[in-house]
């Protein structure tokens, strides 16, 4: 996210394969879209 590498995300984790890392990244995904459709409606 936010235009870092995977690979490199992934290493400084210490995971071993970035199969790991993308676990993480689909549940922040998750949790943003929650907070997203969380927030009331505006009209204008």
């Amino acid at each position: 996210m936010n235009g870092a590498n995977l690979k490199t995300v992934a290493d400084a984790m210490g995971h071993s394969s970035t199969k790991s890392t993308l676990k993480y990244l689909n549940i922040i995904n998750k949790l943003q879209d929650e907070a997203i459709d969380n927030l009331p409606s505006i009209t204008i």
